[in-house]
């Protein structure tokens, strides 16, 4: 049951696979915690904190840090992360020290219940006595925060925490961490933060039919939802064996290494709100207990037989723009996919994912929008499958119309046109700190949905004016944060139509930027048909000069754009 829950929290009660816990070096050196001052207690558990990444679950959307409120569906109902400040009503403080080592070492509630394993205790056991110390001082320094919880709606039979009793003696081994004596000290570090705090294996984990972990393939991979965590184990050939470990470090500390792409999807904010924030002798170890696990799931060689016509075909249409012809991307703008370890794994689900949900940007890169209102399964099936066997890129081709649809159900996005999928309701992004003047405001407000992409050019010079040192992420951000207030006050226009608009108008901003940021000589693909007459003189023509079909036309049309000057 633990897994199935996880599964269906919509990976945020699983944000924090890979992370680690921070000042570790304290933690190993139990006899100098006894001389910790309150203020040096408070500062390692807010960093202990950070490595748990605590926040991302006890944090409602636009809510307040630690507040709870976040929703989380599993199969078996609704669970609403509940409030950790120290607010005696609705919070901990009436919980004492030895009833939050309870919660985090044993499972149990401060009233004696069993706590789902949503709450991962299963990991949370290994932490030490002495940093459940510390991070209980850290969250007792918060402010209260009067912040109710909502109320769970678990279907029957699971509503009864008493029927937990039977998965905990399946599942649960309740224990603090010890480590393999045969390991050096960066590598038990690293083991104590993956197995512990950070829970990694909640996520990159398979799980048996029951929920259960299976122990026997440790990090090999795991579904979460719509995503699939991947194999993060040592294996050559489907997890980070080949990988160097200063890849792995970069890789958790910025989100992306050379040659191995990006993080999306959960990982994301993994990144963002810990990673990120944590001491480099925590990243280092955790890549070095991670390269030295048992290799799992090697993959053996099955290349596809796969039909690339008609996913190369959805590519050029929707996705060439900005991840160019080879999928190389843009440099420091739009990720590459050729070579991107991230789309790479055994399942298709987070390729599909991201076709379907979109992405926030991070970093200095953009925001991509959600093709869900575009395409069909099928055709989000066939694009999957081209970007994982193209450009030198090698994975099963396992996506499926099927497949597409079921996490299209999961995502609750809006259908392709005829589809009687449900629309997801219009929410706009909390607008950021950009100063955006009226008059480029003006030019969003008075053009219609339609119109507004033929301004997209002189929306972003007039922004780069005012701010010129800002980023791509940054300027794709603000502008759609403030356009789309816009679309949403609009009743001509019904939430499905908002959606499409929207996610167009964002395609056109970042392939605007996209062009503005090709290095000197670079070339963009521009697909355009011809009927078969035509055809055949371009080609005459071609052989005729001596040319490709590409250099002819070309030539062609800056001969012609020269004559109309």
């Amino acid at each position: 049951m633990r897994a199935e829950a996880l599964k269906g929290a919509a990976g945020r009660s699983m944000k924090a696979a890979l992370v680690a816990g921070g000042l570790l070096s304290l933690g190993l050196a139990l006899p100098a915690m006894a001389e910790e001052s309150q203020a040096d207690l408070v500062k390692r558990g807010e960093q202990l904190t950070i490595a748990g990444d605590c926040v991302s679950c006890h944090t409602a959307p636009n809510g307040k840090e630690f507040a709870g409120g976040l929703e989380m569906n599993t199969p078996f109902g609704t669970l609403s992360t509940p409030n950790i400040t120290p607010d005696k009503k609705t919070g901990l403080g009436e919980w004492t020290e030895s009833d939050f080592y309870t919660a985090m070492h044993k499972g149990i509630r401060r009233d004696g219940a069993y706590l789902y394993p949503v709450f991962p205790y299963t990991s949370f056991t290994k932490v030490r006595e002495a940093d459940v110390k510390a991070i209980w001082a850290y969250l007792q320094s918060l402010e209260p925060i009067d912040a109710p919880r909502k109320s769970s709606d678990m279907s029957f039979p699971f509503n009864i925490r008493a029927g937990l009793l039977v998965w905990r003696q399946l599942y649960f081994d309740q224990g603090t961490f010890r480590p393999d004596p045969s390991w050096s000290d960066e590598v038990a570090r690293g083991a104590y933060l993956v197995e512990g705090l950070g829970h990694c294996g909640e996520c990159h984990s398979p799980r048996d039919a029951l929920g259960g972990t299976e122990t026997d393939d440790s990090l090999a991979g795991g579904d979460v939802d719509s995503w699939f965590a991947p194999n993060i184990s040592a294996s050559l050939s489907s997890g980070i064996g080949g990988w160097s470990k200063e890849e792995v470090v970069h890789y958790l500390r910025t989100g992306a290494a050379k040659g191995k792409g990006t993080v999306f999807g959960p990982m994301q904010e993994v990144v963002h709100n810990s990673l990120s924030k944590l001491p480099d002798g925590d990243i280092e170890a955790i890549a070095a207990y991670l390269k030295v696990t048992p290799a799992r799931n090697e993959a053996v060689d099955n290349q596809p037989d796969l039909d690339k016509r008609a996913g190369g075909l959805v590519y050029l249409n929707n996705c060439v723009a900005c991840h160019q012809s080879n999928g190389d991307g843009i440099k420091g703008a739009i990720p590459n996919l050729a070579g991107n370890e991230a789309i790479l794994g055994p399942q298709s689900d987070n390729v599909i994912s991201v076709v379907l949900g979109g992405l926030p940007g991070g970093g200095s890169y953009g925001a991509m929008p959600s093709f869900a209102g575009k395409l069909s399964d099928q055709e989000v099936a066939d694009v999957a499958n081209y970007v994982r066997n193209n450009w030198g890129n090698f994975a099963p081709a396992n996506a499926t119309a099927d497949l597409a649809a079921s996490i299209r159900a999961k995502l609750n996005v809006p259908g392709a046109d005829g589809s009687a999928r449900p629309t997801a309701a219009f929410e706009c992004p909390v607008p950021g700190n950009l100063d955006i003047k009226p008059p480029t405001l003006n030019l969003m407000k008075h053009a219609t949905p339609a119109e507004v992409g033929n301004r997209v050019g002189i929306i972003l010079a007039q922004i780069r004016r005012n701010h010129p040192n800002i980023g791509s992420a940054e300027l794709v951000d603000s502008v759609a944060a403030a356009y789309c207030p816009i679309l949403a006050d609009d009743t001509s226009i019904d939430d499905e139509s908002r959606h499409q608009f929207l996610a167009s108008f964002i395609a056109k901003l970042q392939s605007q930027i996209a062009k503005e940021t090709l290095p000197p000589g670079a070339r963009i693909l521009v697909q355009v048909p011809f009927n078969p007459e035509v055809l055949s003189k371009i080609e005459a023509a071609a052989q005729a000069a001596k040319e490709s079909r590409a250099d002819w036309i070309e030539k062609a049309a800056e001969s012609q754009l020269t004559t109309q000057q």
